[in-house]
């Protein structure tokens, strides 16, 4: 039997959104930037970098997205893995090792 753990929002403001699922060991991000501004993007960057030292301390280090526009996810750091088509769009795997 396959279950789905409930998606936790981590972080939302009037210009962005940080949420995540646990698949496993494996948490998989979810994120919404509304406003594109250097500003948001800085605070999105504590709000991960806060994210990743919580799951470091629980001992969680794999943390993937799936996502159609993955420049921003390099941005934070991630590294494209793979890419899958879904639907007839294309999506880019990308993972963040916190070891």
């Amino acid at each position: 039997m396959e279950t789905h753990s409930k998606r936790i929002c981590y972080y939302k403001d009037s210009f962005s959104s940080l949420s995540y699922d646990m698949e496993g060991d494996t948490v998989v991000l979810h994120s919404e930037i509304l406003v594109w501004k250097p500003s948001v993007f800085k605070q999105c960057l504590r709000v991960l970098n806060t994210l990743f030292t919580e799951l470091k301390s629980k001992e969680i280090y794999n943390v993937i997205a799936i996502t159609p526009t993955p420049k921003f996810s390099k941005l934070f750091g991630g590294t494209s893995v793979a890419v899958i088509i879904h639907e007839g769009k294309e999506y880019e795997v990308v993972t963040w090792d916190l070891k």
